[in-house]
């Protein structure tokens, strides 16, 4: 009887452990990629990924935070800043130990900033960690992709008719317009980056290193770096059909790896424990 329940055990071990609370996204690709240049573009991303995450969140505790200030354009003094980040800090740790989610706030900038560490770590110096400094200088404002210009061009036929000079000053127009609304918002965002400094100082300074792992951050921000996951092999992998250095050979074995990998993923994020985390 013993036997034929560890047997049942085993066929159905798969199931109770993988898409649990514990996953930990970066961990699962190791054990379901072999192919070690699969692997590492995959983690490499996730670290990318995980980089947008940090970046999100500090931008988070500045505008729940000090949106206030930015309003009224007026200044705060170092002292009020550190004054109104303990207190965000500390109603924080309060929710978090009454067993509510931590949400927001300095808290998930630790976690996540302890998470950049250790995935940037276990590349094992391939990709050095890039500063915050690095991170804000990088960001770019978003140029028109090729399925939102063809929304414009499908706008610009309906308002023109069949006016062909008006169709193209319609069309130049509309894409103009998007890019300079892009850029204006990438300057605005711009505008905090000496904010952000300052709260990326204060959660290093005020980390207790506390052991921490990935199932700890909030659902969604879980949710959104397990969600990464099959689009990321969806890009590596047409980014590896475009390698000339790369056999077919090589390249079949990649490719089925990755597809395998992202019906795993799919099938997680299809569980209850997923399924019911919003966006």
């Amino acid at each position: 009887m013993t036997s034929q329940i560890a047997e049942g055990l085993k066929a159905v071990a798969p199931s109770i452990i993988v898409g649990t609370m514990f996953l930990d996204p970066f961990e699962h690709v190791g054990e379901l990629l072999k192919t070690p240049q699969l692997l590492g573009d995959v983690r490499s991303s996730l670290c990318w990924y995980v980089d947008i995450a940090y970046v999100r969140e500090l931008r988070n505790v500045f505008w729940s935070g000090f949106n206030d200030l930015h309003d009224q354009d007026t200044s705060v003094e170092y002292n009020d800043f550190l004054a109104r980040m303990h207190e965000r800090d500390f109603a924080q740790y309060i929710t978090a130990e009454q067993g509510f989610e931590a949400g927001s706030g300095p808290l998930v900038v630790r976690q996540l900033g302890r998470l950049r560490a250790a995935w940037y770590d276990s590349l094992n110096a391939q990709t050095p960690m890039p500063s915050l400094e690095d991170l804000l200088a990088n960001e770019k404002p978003p140029r028109v992709g090729a399925i939102q210009y063809e929304r414009l061009d499908m706008l610009a036929k309906h308002m023109a008719g069949d006016d062909k000079e008006l169709y193209k000053q319609y069309l130049d127009n509309l894409v103009a317009r998007e890019n300079t609304q892009a850029q204006y918002a990438h300057t605005n965002r711009q505008r905090i980056n000496a904010c952000l400094h300052l709260i990326a100082s204060f959660c290093e300074a005020t980390d207790t290193a506390v052991e921490f792992q990935f199932h700890q951050l909030p659902n969604t921000t879980q949710k959104r770096l397990i969600e990464a996951v099959p689009q990321i092999l969806n890009n590596v992998i047409l980014r590896m059909s475009r390698d000339r250095k790369m056999s077919t050979l090589e390249y079949s074995a990649c490719m089925i790896e990755a597809g395998a990998a992202i019906k795993a993923f799919n099938k997680i994020l299809a569980t209850p424990r997923w399924a019911a985390v919003e966006i």
